[in-house]
C-alpha cells in the first residue's frame, strides 16, 4: 500500500507549501516519517508579524501568519521555556506545536515588534523581567540555522545592550525599519537621567542598510554623519552643535537619499552660527523656515526650527510647497 512518506519529496514540499501553520501540525501526527520529514525541512509556516507583549505578571506573543491570527500567553514561569512553547491560545481552542525556534526558521516577517508595560519601578523591572526577556529571545535567534528575514523592527528597550542582543540576528538585507523606544513604565526619579550612547549600533550592517530610524530617547553621538543614509529619521540628541547642522545641510542637499530628518535636542551648542549662515527666516506660526533648491532640480529642502520647543527637521519637498513670500536661495 502506498502511504504519503512513500511519494516523492517534491510532492511532499508542494503539500506543505499549500497546508497552513494547523495543516503542517497535523500532518505530524499522521507518522513518524511524516513528522521527522517536517521536522527537517522545517517548512515556511506563512508567519509574517510576531507581536511580544510584556506585562507585570504575563507574556503575549500575537503571531499573525498570512490567513489567521494566533495568540501564545505565558503566565508566571513563562520565562523557562521562552519560545519553547506548547499551548497556543486561540479562541479558546489548545493545539499542540513544535518547538520556536522550528517554526520560525524559514520565516520571512513583515515585523518584529516588542513592547513592554510594567507597575514596578524601572530598575526593579529591567533586572527581574525585561533582562530574562532579552536573554531568552537572544537564545532563540543563536538557534536559528540562519537569520531573521524582517522589514520592521520595533522594540520598547532600557538599553543599547538589549537592542544589541537582537539587532544582529536580522538579516541586513530585508530590515528597513528600524523603531526604539523606552518602555511604558512609572517615572522614577533615582534612576536619574538615562542617555543612550549608540556607537556600538551604528557598526552594525542592519543600521548602515536601514532605510528609516526611529529613536525615543536621548543619544550621544560621536559622529552625525553615521545618522545620514537613512532616508527618514526621527530621533532625540541629546546634544548636538552648529556644525553638526551645518553638516546634515550641506550633505542633504548633496544627496537624494534624505527625505525627512526631524530631531529633538536637549542641549544645542553655537547653534547661533549655524542660523546667521542661513540667513533671514520665513516666520510661520511658531517656526523659523529657510528653503534651499536642489541643484538642476524643482525640490527644495526645507529647514524649520521650533526654537520654543527646542526642535528641527530639514525636509526635502516640491517647490510648489514654498509659500509666496518666502525666499527660495539657490
Amino acid at each position: 500500500m502506498l502511504t504519503l512518506t512513500d511519494l516523492p519529496f517534491s510532492f511532499l514540499d508542494q503539500l506543505l507549501a499549500y497546508s497552513g501553520f494547523r495543516e503542517i501540525f497535523c500532518l505530524r501526527k499522521v507518522c513518524r516519517g511524516l513528522r521527522e520529514y517536517i521536522d527537517t525541512t522545517k517548512p515556511d509556516l506563512k508567519l509574517t508579524q510576531l507581536f511580544i507583549t510584556l506585562r507585570e505578571d504575563k507574556l503575549y506573543l500575537t503571531i499573525q501568519f498570512r490567513e489567521e491570527q494566533v495568540v501564545v500567553e505565558y503566565r508566571n514561569g513563562y520565562g523557562s521555556n521562552l519560545f519553547d512553547f506548547h499551548c497556543v491560545v486561540s479562541d479558546g481552542e489548545v493545539v499542540k506545536t513544535v518547538k520556536g525556534e522550528r517554526c520560525m526558521d524559514k520565516t520571512r516577517l513583515k515585523s518584529l515588534k516588542l513592547s513592554q508595560e510594567a507597575k514596578y519601578n524601572e530598575i526593579l523591572f529591567e533586572e527581574q523581567t525585561s533582562r530574562n526577556l532579552f536573554e531568552r529571545l537572544e537564545e532563540c535567534f543563536k538557534a536559528r540555522s540562519c537569520r531573521l528575514q524582517t522589514t520592521e523592527i520595533n522594540l520598547q528597550t532600557f538599553s543599547v545592550l538589549q537592542v544589541l542582543s537582537i539587532l544582529p540576528y536580522l538579516e541586513p538585507k530585508n530590515l528597513k525599519i528600524i523603531e526604539l523606544m523606552l518602555p511604558t513604565v512609572p517615572y522614577n526619579k533615582e534612576t536619574g537621567l538615562r542617555t543612550w550612547r549608540t556607537e556600538k549600533l551604528e557598526e552594525l550592517e542592519q543600521w548602515q542598510m536601514a532605510v528609516s530610524l526611529k529613536i525615543s530617547k536621548d543619544i550621544c553621538i560621536d559622529s552625525i554623519m553615521n545618522f545620514l543614509h537613512f532616508t527618514h529619521v526621527c530621533v532625540t540628541f541629546y546634544s548636538i552643535s552648529g556644525r553638526d547642522l551645518l553638516t546634515i545641510k550641506n550633505i542633504l542637499l548633496d544627496t537624494d537619499n534624505v527625505h525627512e530628518f526631524f530631531f529633538k535636542y536637549k542641549h544645542l551648542y553655537h547653534g547661533e552660527q549655524f542660523f546667521e549662515s542661513l540667513g533671514r527666516p520665513y516666520i510661520d506660526e511658531q517656526r523659523s523656515l529657510w528653503y534651499f533648491r536642489f541643484p538642476e532640480s524643482e525640490q527644495i529642502l526645507r529647514v524649520a526650527h521650533w526654537s520654543d520647543s527646542a526642535m528641527m527637521s530639514f525636509h526635502r519637498k516640491d517647490d510648489s510647497s514654498v509659500p509666496g513670500n518666502a525666499v527660495v536661495q539657490e
